[in-house]
């Protein structure tokens, strides 16, 4: 950003899976309207790329355990109202705050079409109830019991580097026709820089499935894991 920094704040390094709480608070009452499961892994070097989400219900662990942990984060810091994002690693056996922000998820809203489609709700709308129609409001689970669905976000990762004639019209054509697909973003343009993945600012893209069958949901997300490692995935000038 151009700034000077003159002081360094260390932290504890926290070693886990690591987990997303969405909430929407109003007058101190919180609605959790998804928890997420980030598929982190090394990758270029870096030990914790994002490849992608996968939402949980309360049924399956740690989501409870998170999602009790985070409420009494809200409380502490005293966020009674609006939504929050909450990141949690379980670290030895037990939740540990990452960060938590009074704002809805972020990816650009890129996990709506998932949300939907798999609680049948999302946390911007939910938000959005809870200032200006309660009525709705009240209607909205206290937590993500219910599944109507399948579904996963996922982060398209590069494993190389040059500038970027195209990519690969045959594989985004495979992706359009997959069973759980929806919608897909290229953040990269002909011309570009690429480089390997190490964060969100590297990414190749982002495409969100969903599906009634989970197994089609796995078998697809995999597919991207091996779409985007092939050697002409990306093709370079």
């Amino acid at each position: 950003l151009g700034m000077w920094n003159e002081e360094v704040l260390v932290q504890e390094f926290l070693d886990g899976e690591e987990f997303v709480v969405d909430t929407v608070s109003r007058d101190g009452e919180h609605t959790t309207v998804a928890c997420w499961h980030y598929d982190k892994r090394p990758a270029n070097g870096q030990f914790n790329v994002y490849y992608g989400q996968h939402a949980l219900t309360v049924d399956q662990a740690p989501a409870q355990e998170c999602i009790t942990y985070i409420h009494k984060v809200l409380n502490a810091l005293e966020i009674r109202n609006g939504p929050s994002h909450a990141e949690v690693k379980m670290c030895r056996g037990e939740p540990c705050l990452v960060e938590v922000g009074a704002r809805c998820h972020g990816a650009e809203g890129a996990w709506i079409d998932c949300a939907d489609f798999i609680y049948g709700y999302n946390q911007a709308q939910v938000t959005l109830d809870a200032y200006i129609n309660p009525d709705a409001y009240a209607t909205v689970p206290k937590l993500p019991t219910t599944r109507k669905g399948h579904g996963a976000l996922a982060f398209m990762v590069s494993y190389s580097s040059g500038v970027l004639k195209n990519v690969n019209e045959k594989y985004l054509e495979e992706i359009r026709g997959f069973k759980s697909f929806v919608a897909m973003e290229i953040f990269l343009k002909p011309g570009q820089k690429v480089s390997p993945t190490v964060d969100c600012f590297t990414f190749v893209g982002n495409m969100r499935l969903t599906h009634n069958d989970e197994a089609v949901v796995t078998a697809d997300y995999e597919r991207v894991r091996e779409i985007e490692s092939s050697d002409d995935f990306l093709i370079y000038e």
